[in-house]
């Protein structure tokens, strides 16, 4: 841990979004001002889009935290496709059990439920991420709610640019009219890279100390186009670098053993590939080939720095999984050779009660050292760094999103 060195009192670069730690950026200051506009003036439906890993999750904290007291906010995770789901979710949120309705009795609560604010006065906020998912006839009846009388209702849709053209297709010009803002979401700029490692930092403690050497954070921008989520994973890795190195600063070489550790983004449908990470980094080290530079394919990994004593420490060492909510922890697992099943059914060898978590959600298995996670055809999915997983390979440190629960890997010696 690298805390203590740096005289940080805290993580600056935890993977998990964090409204505390959000850094200005001109793109991410004009989209709250117009995020709040949109929450205070009629109602209506916002398309916010924007590449993964680029901070949306981390901006409607931070937006939800300034909305009034007597608004109803439904937060509906990454997972929800089909007006079914969509429409438990929403009332599921709002406090009903819906799951003895029919889908027209769940509308019709939902309706009720909004009327009735409407004549009360109060707001109601429903933001869905991975929007573009989102299937045809969901969308509509999304639509029609906020259409059939609801001026009270701020409906916020998050996900990618495909997302702008599920409304271009839409058949039905009056439900399209619905949409009265779309924000667009950019990486940081090169001359804000520095200021955002800073900001995040003095927010962890450091109180203005500089621990980026300038090349190193040039280096962070080449291969993370200016993504915050990469940047964070990156930061991390590359302070615990620093860390066992015994220097102050980070310098271009932990950088790029960070960018080793980390191997490739692992998982499935990430914004920046294997590729364009290898590439800025064996460009940065002087060992990129004529392909990589010029953007040609190179799939060849750059391989995670093997221990000296590997045999020895995976026989000794296994991994422990904490489940966590708002920073509690409510269970703990030790993991040994074999696969484990988590739901929310007494059948799994990790049953978490909660309604957003299925009977049977997903197998951690661990083999050879190696750990690995599958969703099992859940409803609301697995996601790391905000990134929805269906299966990839896990480390310590990493930290899966599960329902409204937490799943973090944690390494433990069973000899100490």
């Amino acid at each position: 841990m690298y805390l203590q060195r740096f005289g940080l009192n805290s993580l600056p670069f935890r993977s998990e979004p964090d409204s505390d730690f959000l850094y200005p950026s001109m793109s991410h200051a004009a989209a709250l001002d117009a995020l709040r506009r949109a929450t205070t003036g009629p109602g209506g439906v916002t398309l916010m889009t924007g590449p993964g890993g680029v901070g949306k999750t981390s901006l409607v904290d931070r937006l939800v935290l300034g909305l009034p007291a007597s608004t109803a906010v439904a937060r509906l995770p990454i997972g929800v496709s089909s007006t079914i789901a969509l429409l438990q979710g929403l009332l599921i949120q709002f406090g009903y059990a819906p799951y003895h309705l029919t889908s027209t009795e769940m509308a019709f609560a939902l309706w009720t439920f909004l009327s009735e604010r409407e004549r009360a006065g109060e707001r109601t906020f429903v933001s869905i991420d991975e929007a573009q998912r989102l299937e045809h006839d969901a969308l509509v009846a999304l639509l029609d709610l906020v259409m059939t009388g609801n001026p009270q209702l701020d409906v916020l849709l998050i996900g990618d640019a495909s997302l702008l053209t599920r409304f271009e297709d839409l058949a039905n010009a009056p439900l399209a009219a619905a949409v009265t803002h779309r924000i667009r979401l950019s990486p940081l700029r090169p001359d804000e890279i520095g200021h955002y490692l800073q900001h995040r930092l003095d927010a962890a403690g450091a109180a203005g100390k500089h621990i980026f050497d300038s090349s190193a954070i040039e280096l962070l921008m080449r291969i993370t186009g200016g993504l915050p989520k990469y940047i964070n994973a990156l930061a991390d890795h590359a302070l615990s670098a620093a860390a066992e190195g015994g220097r102050d600063r980070v310098l271009t070489e932990d950088i790029l053993v960070a960018s080793r550790v980390i191997g490739a983004d692992r998982k499935e449908g990430a914004s920046i590939g294997l590729t364009a990470l290898n590439a800025a980094a064996r460009a940065a080290d002087g060992t990129a080939t004529e392909s990589a530079v010029s953007g040609i394919d190179d799939t060849v990994p750059l391989l995670p720095l093997a221990h000296p004593d590997s045999e020895r420490v995976s026989d000794a060492i296994t991994f422990r999984l904490v489940v966590r909510q708002q920073g509690t922890i409510l269970q703990t697992l030790t993991l040994h050779t074999g696969e484990v099943t988590i739901g929310r059914t007494r059948d799994n060898d990790l049953q978490i009660e909660s309604r957003y978590i299925s009977r049977h959600h997903c197998r951690v298995r661990l083999e050879h050292g190696q750990l690995t996670i599958e969703d099992l055809g859940s409803t609301n999915g697995l996601s790391l760094l905000g990134d929805p997983i269906r299966r990839c390979e896990l480390k310590a440190g990493d930290v899966v999103h599960i329902g409204m629960q937490e799943l973090h890997v944690e390494c433990w010696d069973p000899a100490v």
